[in-house]
């Protein structure tokens, strides 16, 4: 059992960690990504911040350098195992069910207990982030009103429970109203056949949206960068929203949505604090959701259930 407090621990107690870690990931077998990712942690958090309080200790300093090492190879093991996804999806070489199934896989080999009043991100969360990172750090270069909410990207647990839940067809325009870093519509596009739009107000992120989906070889995506109340959203289908905003600007965005379900059903899914104030739409009707819990996915559709 590997310590949790930031107590300051010997040399001995170190070396345990660090034997005990290379044992595991290395000696033992090749580790796999999330192995690799829990292992770097420890090290981190019980090793490497502990022995950097004591540098001065020729023994410590030892074991740090061991630590170090240790380190670099389970970093390049888990870059690795990316790599050889990425260069899996870019040759098409994984299929959208494969892929949906490898996901599945590997966000159950990590999920925890929900927290209930706040977002919950896990391991599976730092692996779609470093699938889809580029060598490119976004800042926000316009000032958002006092009624729009700055980028907090979604669960990947959540995004997988929508895909999982919803059968996306090709047939659906899957509209992400405030996609931030783009991660929402490159899922779907990745393990659906549906065309997924990102409706993003910063520009920057749009940039790094269309350059993560490049790196991956996904062209069924697209990055608009508008402000979601001036989007033109009557083809789609299918809509998400992670509280992206709130006051006049959610309300004409509903007011769309509301326009376009007497044209044809629609189904929006929603996550956080925007979620209660949906649910007392009149034209919505609620097929996935559970009253007070506003980080878990909810899902209304704009035809009733009979």
């Amino acid at each position: 059992m590997l310590p949790t407090g930031n107590i300051l621990m010997d040399h001995a107690e170190l070396t345990r960690i660090v034997n005990d870690i290379a044992y595991r990931c290395v000696a033992a077998q090749t580790p796999g990504y999330f192995e690799c990712l829990e292992a770097l942690d420890a090290l981190e958090f019980h090793v490497l911040d502990h022995a950097d309080q004591s540098y001065g200790s020729s023994e410590i300093g030892s074991i740090r350098d061991e630590a170090l090492r240790l380190h670099t190879r389970l970093t390049a093991i888990a870059q690795a195992t990316i790599d050889n996804l990425i260069h899996d999806i870019r040759t098409q070489r994984l299929a959208s069910p494969a892929l949906k199934q490898l996901f599945n896989q590997y966000a159950s080999s990590v999920s925890d207990t929900l927290i209930a009043d706040q977002p919950d991100y896990d391991l599976f969360d730092d692996f779609l982030s470093h699938l889809f990172q580029i060598d490119y750090e976004p800042s926000e270069t316009r000032s958002r009103s006092k009624e729009m909410f700055y980028l907090q990207p979604t669960p990947g647990r959540i995004i997988l429970d929508m895909l999982n839940e919803l059968p996306f067809t090709q047939a659906d325009r899957f509209y992400d109203l405030g996609s931030g870093l783009g991660r929402v519509p490159i899922i779907v596009s990745l393990l659906t056949d549906a065309c997924a739009v990102g409706i993003e107000y910063e520009p920057t992120y749009i940039h790094y949206s269309r350059c993560s989906a490049q790196k991956l070889g996904i062209v069924d995506v697209e990055f608009r960068n508008m402000d979601a109340q001036e989007a033109d959203l009557s083809d789609g289908t299918i809509f998400f929203m992670y509280t992206p905003f709130t006051g006049s600007i959610l309300r004409k965005v509903l007011n769309s949505l509301r326009d376009l379900s007497q044209q044809r059903h629609i189904t929006l899914c929603t996550y956080g604090p925007t979620t209660p104030l949906i649910e007392q739409e009149s034209w919505l009707y609620p097929i996935r959701y559970a009253k007070g819990e506003i980080y878990r996915l909810a899902i209304f559709s704009s035809v009733g259930l009979i």
